[in-house]
């Protein structure tokens, strides 16, 4: 009896997770779909050429976004469903923040990773894109560079 009720209680929590997995992904769809919409528009009405590359797209698949123009030396800021153009002059710099914590294995942890870029905006002086990881945000550390020739 014990064993029959473990059983199902161990379904039921597969099903939830599954379900929560499930339901992130079809939101992580949803918006990756709206904003591919948002710069076909934009490419097509300004003349622009962005990309939906892991080069060329900083953040997450959720929340906000910032796409690099490489031809034309333009940004996109998108957020929420909007956006906003502007020069590669807009960024001032940028610093990559974390928190470094020691793991229960003895082992260094950097979590809260996030680079932060410092923006010519009155309203929004700086904008923090999250990392999954603090080499990623190395790898972004050094893309800024390049891209902005800094």
């Amino acid at each position: 009896m014990l064993g029959e009720l473990l059983f199902v209680l161990f379904i039921g929590v597969v099903c939830i997770a599954m379900t929560i997995v499930g339901g992130i992904w079809l939101v992580m769809r949803v918006w990756r779909r709206k904003l591919s919409r948002t710069v076909a528009k934009v490419n097509l009405e300004c003349g622009t050429n962005f990309e939906m590359s892991s080069t060329a797209v900083m953040g997450s698949w959720i929340g906000k976004a910032l796409l690099f123009d490489q031809k034309n030396k333009k940004l996109m800021l998108y957020s929420n469903g909007r956006y906003t153009l502007h020069n590669y002059d807009h960024i001032r710099g940028w610093n990559l923040h974390w928190i470094e914590s020691t793991g229960p294995a003895g082992n260094i942890v950097h979590k809260g990773v996030r680079v932060v870029i410092e923006m010519n905006d009155l309203n929004r002086p700086l904008q923090s894109f999250p990392m999954s990881s603090k080499s990623q945000g190395d790898v972004w550390n050094q893309r800024l560079a390049l891209l902005l020739n800094r």
